[in-house]
């Protein structure tokens, strides 16, 4: 017991998270830093082409139609009845 208080027993840890995006997620975040700085529309077909610009625009308006979808069914609440049921095994 007085070893074990003078020299306690160590517990370490060492995590390592990657995080890596899909070239979707990328070009989505190309898409909306161009947007930001006001880039002209020849910045958009340099960076995506001209079939490739479509795309992203399709995935970006599909990605914030979903978050509209969540944002406009976060106050939505479920409503359920329940019922208790007390189980004896003695009876």
């Amino acid at each position: 017991m007085l070893w074990s208080r003078s020299n306690p027993v160590l517990t370490k840890h060492k995590i390592e998270v990657t995080h890596t995006l899909t070239n979707e997620e990328r070009d989505i975040q190309h898409y909306r830093a161009l947007k930001r700085i006001g880039a002209p529309q020849d910045a958009f077909i340099a960076r995506f082409g001209t079939n490739g610009l479509a795309r992203v625009e399709a995935m970006i308006a599909a990605e914030d139609e979903k978050q509209r979808k969540i944002a406009a069914d976060a106050g939505a609440t479920i409503d359920g009845e329940f019922e208790e049921v007390n189980i004896d095994n003695d009876q």
